[in-house]
């Protein structure tokens, strides 16, 4: 029988350039290695590399010490004292949890012993300042989005900056309010309140007036309260590593959900380039029907003056981005305070525009220290808040450790999810203790932060120190800043914001995917942010669900002139052995996939007896599951292959296993699988898998499997007039 076998080898090629020889393995390699001179030596390792059998003794390898050290390294066990209590004394490991929440203990001290001292205080100088210019019209923007009055983005601004440099990993990451969470805050917390709560809304409301309009101060502090519920999540997450749970947010409906509300964002600041109050509502259907409600009541001069501000806004952005004018490129941070700027000047020099022409102004905003809101916590409305919490810190975090992830990989450093979750969590709750509503990372003022060369978490703090000296002493210079010089800075933020482009991107790639960004798109435009990001959730639950329940199983062959079994999808070329079936599978046996598990199988074994004739004796007579892909199996799963073993037994099917691991191979024993079929049926390979088998099975082995296989016909002209439509594997014969 092993003389049969033997002869599958051509006469031009030897046994042993095909099997591994371990007595005489160094000495095949040690020759060609024993060459010295570089390119001598090259050459003929190139040579060797490059045989025509790609002999694995001719493979490099590391030395047995070496490899048995990294064995080792790998395969290492700590004990739980060990995980649990790293440190020797109770002073070390109080000093590592201090520097792993608060990592200004650890860069604050290196940065003033630096040889650098000054030029990355002056990068950082320049980036805080930087970002606070832009922050300061930004900040005011987003407040009006969630619903409360301009100097509340402000405060957001000086409280969570501060709190993040000291607490947070990133050092370019931008902390303040964004558009989405603004966005979520609003539309969560703008119809909780009651008849006892607001009965100005309930009772004498014609003009459909919002519940923070007419009752604000009840309004603050449910955002309060909410952001003091956003901080606690994130604390609690982060403590238990659950930030991996975003992971599970598919990339097209949160890009569907995102530019689904970027387009409510800017319906919602459309009202301040029309000139005339539009009721907010999360329904796009709704704002729009109520902006061609009251179109007869545009202001004229006010629209101009807004197209006008907006599209300046617009260029800016664009000039800023094009590299064929790279001179504008240093305005890109200052866009929205030169338009800001502008306008106070226009409306303070022309007090008609606000007399005559309607146009509406930002008005007096209070200067000073934020107010302790720590008395404002209403306990009482955890249940109104915290669906509006969860989604806020979901989404938050979400978009925080992506922008934090991108900027540490391009300047070199790591950051700790876990430790940026709790960051976040620490950064919310101490700010809802100042009047802070909900924050998180920005995009845009991220990128400006790293554009302009921060180095460290100070440019943080001086971005905050800049604001609160906004705060203190420039506050009066933003009375005549006209309301449409905002809302054209929220629209031109969040028109980057309709990922179109990733849309069409997904209709080339996968048609299942951009389904999937329209659902949750449309979801968010029609069904409002709540309904939308539930759909985001489910949506990407189901998806996981459904690439769990269905894993991939794959058909293996074998590659010519090699015992590597590999996938028919993934190899251009291969053989079957008469008789066997060797299918992979990929992902843990559970509970979820046990009867997908069973069905494929059964279609595996149809499909290759269909392909034969009746009456041919090379049907299947002996399946191999490949479980190199199989870190886990659960109790259902172990009955699941007893039951298949024994459907297979009913047919005359052997079943075998090939690369079992440890931790399942223990599961399999525990749950009789191995007894059961016999521990002789579980082998390290699936070339030995196949081999037993063959060894005591080989009745209906002839000469049509062995002397006319492929391996065999050197002739290209000979294989094509065979009339085979498989096609050849990349060897040279």
């Amino acid at each position: 029988m092993e003389e049969r076998y033997d002869s599958e080898i051509s006469s031009d090629h030897s046994k042993d350039d095909v099997e591994i020889s371990i007595e005489n393995e160094e000495d095949s390699l040690g020759p060609e290695r024993s060459v010295q001179g570089g390119q001598e030596s090259h050459t003929r390792f190139s040579q060797v590399w490059t045989h025509r059998n790609n002999c694995v003794s001719k493979i490099p390898r590391l030395p047995v010490e070496q490899t048995t050290e990294i064995y080792k390294k790998f395969t290492e066990k700590k004990s739980l004292k060990e995980l649990a209590y790293p440190y020797e004394t109770k002073s070390e490991a109080c000093m590592a949890m201090l520097e792993k929440y608060f990592p200004i203990l650890t860069w604050f001290p290196k940065y003033f012993a630096s040889e650098v001292l000054g030029e990355t205080f002056l990068a950082d100088l320049i980036a805080g300042l930087t970002v606070a210019v832009m922050a300061i019209p930004q900040s005011m923007s987003y407040a009006d989005i969630a619903g409360l009055k301009y100097v509340f983005g402000m405060y957001a601004i000086f409280i969570t900056c501060f709190v993040y440099g000291c607490t947070g990993g990133s050092r370019q990451l931008g902390v303040g309010p964004v558009a989405m969470v603004s966005l979520i805050v609003e539309a969560g917390l703008n119809s909780v309140m009651t008849h006892t709560d607001c009965p100005a809304y309930w009772d004498d409301n014609p003009e459909g007036a919002a519940q923070y309009e007419k009752c604000p101060e009840v309004y603050q502090q449910i955002v309060f309260t909410c952001s003091l519920c956003v901080g606690v999540i994130n604390l609690v997450g982060g403590f238990l590593n659950l930030g991996f749970l975003v992971n599970f947010l598919a990339h097209p409906v949160v890009s569907g959900f995102t530019s689904g509300a970027a387009i409510i964002i800017g319906l919602s600041q459309i009202k301040y380039i029309l000139g005339y109050d539009i009721p907010k509502s999360q329904y796009v259907y709704e704002t729009v029907a109520n902006i061609f409600k009251d179109i007869h009541k545009l202001e004229p001069v006010v629209f101009v003056l807004g197209m006008l501000f907006l599209f300046g806004l617009a260029f800016l952005s664009w000039a800023t981005k094009n590299p064929e004018w790279p001179k504008w490129k240093p305005l890109k941070p200052f866009g929205p305070l030169i338009f800001c700027g502008l306008g106070i000047f226009m409306c303070g020099v022309f007090p008609s525009l606000t007399d005559k022409h309607h146009v509406k102004i930002v008005g007096d905003i209070p200067d000073g220290f934020p107010p302790i809101s720590i008395a404002d916590w209403d306990l009482s409305r955890l249940g109104d808040v915290m669906s509006t919490a969860i989604s806020a810190s979901l989404i938050g975090y979400m978009e925080s450790i992506a922008i934090g992830k991108a900027l540490a990989r391009k300047n070199d450093y790591k950051i700790d999810a876990g430790c940026e979750m709790v960051s976040l969590g620490m950064t919310n709750l101490i700010g809802s203790m100042f009047s802070c509503y909900p924050v998180t990372g920005s995009f845009s003022r991220s990128a400006v932060n790293d554009a302009v060369g921060a180095r460290t978490q100070l440019a943080g703090i001086i971005t905050s120190v800049a604001m609160f000296t906004t705060l203190m002493f420039l506050t009066p210079a933003f009375y005549y800043l006209p309301k449409f010089v905002p809302g054209g800075i929220v629209i031109n933020s969040v028109k980057n914001l309709v990922a179109y482009d990733e849309a069409m991107h997904l209709w080339h790639v996968k048609l299942s995917d951009f389904v999937l960004w329209m659902t949750s798109f449309l979801g968010t435009l029609f069904l409002g942010i709540q309904l939308g990001i539930g759909i985001a959730v489910v949506l990407s639950l189901l998806i996981l669900i459904h690439e769990t329940v269905t894993p991939q199983m794959q058909v293996l062959w074998r590659l010519p002139y090699t015992h590597v079994y590999a996938s028919i999808k993934a190899t251009v070329g291969g053989y079957f052995t008469p008789g066997v079936l060797v299918v992979r599978f990929m992902g843990s046996m559970y509970f979820g996939n046990c009867n997908y598990l069973e069905d494929k199988i059964d279609q595996l074994i149809d499909n290759y007896d269909e392909s034969l004739p009746l009456e041919d004796n090379n049907r299947v007579q002996y399946v191999i599951i490949s479980m190199d892909g199989v870190m886990s199996i659960d109790s259902t799963a172990v009955h699941a292959l007893m039951g298949i073993e024994k459907d297979l037994r009913k047919r005359d099917i052997q079943l075998g296993f090939a690369q079992v691991n440890n931790r399942v191979r223990r599961t399999l024993e525990r749950g009789d699988v191995v007894e059961m079929i016999g521990s002789e049926w579980f082998h390290a390979t699936v070339h030995d898998a196949v081999m037993h088998w063959l060894n005591d099975n080989d009745d209906h082995i002839e000469d049509i499997h062995m002397m006319k296989n492929l391996e065999h016909v050197k002739d290209i002209g000979r294989r094509m007039s065979q009339g085979l439509d498989i096609p050849m594997f990349g060897v040279h014969c």
